[in-house]
C-alpha cells in the first residue's frame, strides 16, 4: 500500500470503496443462487417464508457492516483538519479536545464495522444451519454451527463440515475474540498522527489503528509490517474482504452437499409447487436445474473478480 507521514494507507479509498461495494453485490448474488440451488435440490416447501427471511438477514447484516465502512471513509476525510482559529487551544497539540473528539467518533464506527461483520457470520450460520439441519424450527448461530461441524455433523458426511471448521479458525474466531474485547474488557485505544500548518493555523490529523489489533489481525493482510502504522481504514478493509471471501467460499460447499442429497428428479415428479420451474434438454432426454444456470452466472463473475482483487492486492504490497 501507499505510505504517507510513515503510515501504511489506502491510496484511493473511492476505488476501495467501490471494490468492496462491488464484492457485495457479487456475494450478495451468490447468496441468493445458493437459496434456489436450496429450492431444486430439496423438497421444503418454505423457501419464501423461512428462507428467503434468513438470506434477506445474511444480505442485511453484511449491508449494515458496509455503511458504517462508507461513514467512516467520509469521516477521516471531514475530520482530518482542525482549524486553529475556529477551535483555539492553549495546551500541546496532542491534547487538543477536537482531535480526541475526532478520534472517538471514527472509533466508534470502526467498533461497529466489527460488530456487524460478527452479527453477518451469526445471519450466515442461521442460513446454513437451516439447510442441513433436520429441525428447521431451530437454527444455528455461528459458534453453535462450528461446535456441530467440529463434531462431525452429527455423523453426517457433509463436505461443508470441515471448510466451517476452516473459515471459523481464520475469520470468524479473530473476529469473535477482538469483538469479545470490545464489549467486556476495554477499547481499543487507536492513535492519531499530528501536524501543525503555521501558515494557515491548522492541525492536519491522521487516524491509526493500534499495534495490538494490527498483530491481532496480522494474518488477514497480505502483507503485515509489524514496525509500521497503519491507517484506521486499512483494517475494517483487510476484514471485509476477508469475510466476504470467507461466505463466498462456503457457498462452493452448501452448493456441493445439496446437489449431494438432492431430490431434484423427485421434485419434478410431484410437481414440488406450482411454480416451480426446471430446464429440459430434449436431445437429452434430461431435466436440469435453472439453479445451475443461476450459479454459473454467479461464479462466471465471482471468480473474475476475485482474480482482480488478488491481483490489486498484491500490486499494492509490491510497491
Amino acid at each position: 500500500m501507499g505510505k504517507t507521514l510513515n503510515f501504511i494507507n489506502i491510496p484511493d479509498q473511492k476505488e476501495d470503496v467501490d471494490n468492496i461495494s462491488k464484492f457485495i453485490k457479487v456475494t450478495n448474488v451468490g447468496i441468493e443462487a445458493i437459496t434456489n440451488v436450496y429450492d431444486d435440490h430439496t423438497n421444503d416447501q418454505n423457501i419464501s417464508t423461512k428462507v428467503f427471511f434468513l438470506q434477506e438477514n445474511l444480505i442485511y447484516s453484511i449491508y449494515a457492516a458496509f455503511h458504517q465502512y462508507e461513514l467512516l471513509i467520509e469521516g477521516m476525510s471531514s475530520k482530518s483538519i482542525i482549524d486553529l482559529k475556529s477551535y483555539p487551544h492553549e495546551g500541546e497539540d496532542p491534547l487538543h479536545p477536537k482531535a480526541y473528539q475526532y478520534s472517538a467518533e471514527l472509533s466508534s464506527i470502526v467498533d461497529s464495522i466489527f460488530f456487524h461483520l460478527c452479527s453477518a457470520f451469526d445471519y450466515f450460520g442461521h442460513f446454513i444451519s437451516y439447510m442441513f439441519e433436520k429441525n428447521k424450527d431451530k437454527t444455528l448461530d455461528w459458534s453453535s454451527l462450528a461446535k456441530t461441524a467440529r463434531a462431525g455433523y452429527k455423523g453426517r458426511e457433509l463436505k461443508i463440515a470441515q471448510a466451517i471448521q476452516e473459515v471459523d479458525v481464520q475469520t470468524r474466531i479473530p473476529l469473535d475474540k477482538y469483538r469479545g474485547e470490545l464489549i467486556h474488557r476495554k477499547r481499543d485505544l487507536r492513535r492519531v498522527g499530528m501536524n501543525r500548518n503555521e501558515e494557515v493555523n491548522q492541525l492536519t490529523l491522521i487516524f491509526a489503528a493500534s499495534p495490538e489489533t494490527m498483530k491481532h489481525f496480522k494474518n488477514f493482510l497480505p502483507k503485515y509490517e509489524p514496525d509500521s502504522n497503519y491507517t484506521l481504514d486499512f483494517l475494517p478493509s483487510a476484514v471485509f474482504y476477508r469475510s466476504l471471501e470467507s461466505i463466498n467460499y462456503l457457498l462452493d460447499y452448501i452448493r456441493l452437499d445439496l446437489i449431494d442429497d438432492t431430490k431434484f428428479i423427485e421434485n419434478v415428479k410431484n410437481k414440488k409447487r406450482a411454480d416451480f420451474k426446471y430446464n429440459f434438454d430434449v436431445v437429452s432426454n434430461q431435466h436440469y436445474p435453472q439453479s445451475e444456470q443461476i450459479w454459473s452466472a454467479y461464479k462466471k463473475h465471482h471468480d473474475k473478480y476475485h482474480q482482480f482483487l488478488k491481483k490489486r492486492q498484491s500490486a499494492y504490497f509490491n510497491k
